[in-house]
């Protein structure tokens, strides 16, 4: 099992502007993520490029950074960000 944590004042802020609707689907994807780390099944995941053990899923109009630290049992949620048309280009 992994201990997720919000890694920083950005991600604590970021999850506390969220509706109760968002904030219940982060809870549960934390819940997920401290079985199984990488959940390519159940979520849209994509490892960051360039950063070992960094990845990004998208979870409705919002990505979810986060950081797995595998030796230490743990994993950092880094930012909840809006998703918009430039995103990604």
């Amino acid at each position: 099992m992994f201990e997720v944590y919000f890694g920083n004042k950005r991600a604590k802020k970021d999850y506390g502007d969220l509706d109760d609707a968002m904030r219940s689907r982060i809870d549960k994807l934390c819940e997920t993520l401290s079985k199984i780390p990488v959940p390519f099944q159940e979520y849209d995941v994509i490892k960051i490029a360039g950063r070992n053990g960094s990845y990004r899923i998208r979870l409705g109009r919002f990505r979810v950074l986060y950081f797995v630290d595998e030796l230490a049992h743990k994993i950092y949620v880094l930012a909840i960000e809006p998703r918009s048309e430039t995103t990604y280009k």
